[in-house]
């Protein structure tokens, strides 16, 4: 049995490197998701946020990690249109049966991670052991590490 498994997608870049962050911290195996929509630019990003309201699948790359063996898989998701990205949302449709424990972490540009996270709770019929929100303002300003490492903290109590 394997110990962690950080399963992200990252349209912009900060959920990445928060994401590949942990990793570190944690020494956790990390599964980057690549969504076969080019999501960039500003079309991008409202294709992405109507996508989300619509909680329509994307359609996914195949990942290089099982997350079957793991004891806990932290999924990591930008907030988009109060929702998780779709490409996470496909994640938790295909392979959510197969994580045993779970938290969440989520990026967002104001608000919104609340209700990704009971969307993301509702689709894997289970909760988080624990979360983390960090605004992409915070991580452009590089003044998240206090709430990363409460995170971290909170993970290694259980």
């Amino acid at each position: 049995m394997k110990d962690i498994l950080i399963v992200y997608y990252s349209r912009t870049g900060f959920t990445k490197q928060l994401a590949q962050e942990l990793a570190v911290y944690l020494k956790a195996d990390a599964e980057e998701i690549f969504d076969k929509k080019d999501r960039s630019g500003a079309l991008g990003y409202l294709f992405s946020g109507r996508d989300a309201l619509k909680e329509i699948p994307a359609d996914i790359q195949r990942l290089t990690h099982n997350p079957a063996p793991y004891k806990l898989i932290i999924i990591a998701t930008p907030v988009w249109a109060f929702k998780c990205s779709t490409p996470i949302l496909t994640f938790l449709k295909n392979y959510g049966e197969v994580c045993q424990n779970v938290a969440f972490v989520a990026t967002q540009g104001s608000s919104g991670a609340e209700k990704a996270f009971a969307q993301m709770s509702r689709i894997l019929k289970k909760g988080p052991q624990a979360t983390l929100v960090v605004n992409t303002k915070e991580i452009a300003q590089n003044k998240y590490k206090d709430k990363m490492y409460k995170f971290i903290e909170n993970l290694n109590s259980k």
